[in-house]
């Protein structure tokens, strides 16, 4: 009876030490996304991000893009045209491929049942300035006027 005990706790101090690390190893600064009208971006939607850095510290961040698809989308990639903004000045254009399935079908990245998730890393160690404002805008970059399929497009800012 007294090893149960004792096992028992020891298994509630392993848990707790284990969420403990999870929560202060948590390094993202900023993240959101932009939920697309019915599954269908349209060229002239353009998803916007803010992130202000009220932050002090001036280390480098990571910036991944990620998105979620669904079984509508008919390619096996998705080019992402993403303009930098620090305060009204654009400072970076740039131009993403992110390859969503080999060249067999399968989905490079994870997938739940009919959805895709996808995520690319855009820029590692990025130094973002004290005290200013930056904006990220991403459109699609594909030929189609209206792409369907495409459910949701995001950020996430992670301190390197």
């Amino acid at each position: 009876m007294r090893a149960r005990i004792t096992i028992f706790f020891i298994v509630i101090i392993l848990g707790f030490m284990i969420f403990r690390f999870a929560f202060f190893s948590n390094t993202t600064e900023y993240t959101n996304f932009h939920t697309i009208n019915n599954s269908e971006w349209l060229l002239s939607d353009t998803a916007t991000f803010y992130f202000s850095n009220r932050n002090t510290n001036l280390n480098n961040h990571n910036i991944v893009f990620y998105g979620k698809i669904n079984q509508e989308y008919s390619y096996a990639n998705l080019y992402l045209f993403v303009d930098v903004y620090l305060e009204k000045m654009r400072i970076k254009r740039d131009t993403l491929n992110c390859v969503l399935y080999d060249s067999f079908g399968k989905p490079k990245q994870k997938n739940i049942g009919n959805t895709q998730f996808f995520s690319i890393d855009y820029v590692n160690k990025f130094k973002f300035e004290t005290g200013k404002d930056y904006k990220f805008q991403i459109i699609h970059g594909m030929r189609d006027l209206n792409l369907s399929g495409v459910e949701k497009i995001g950020i996430k800012i992670n301190k390197h």
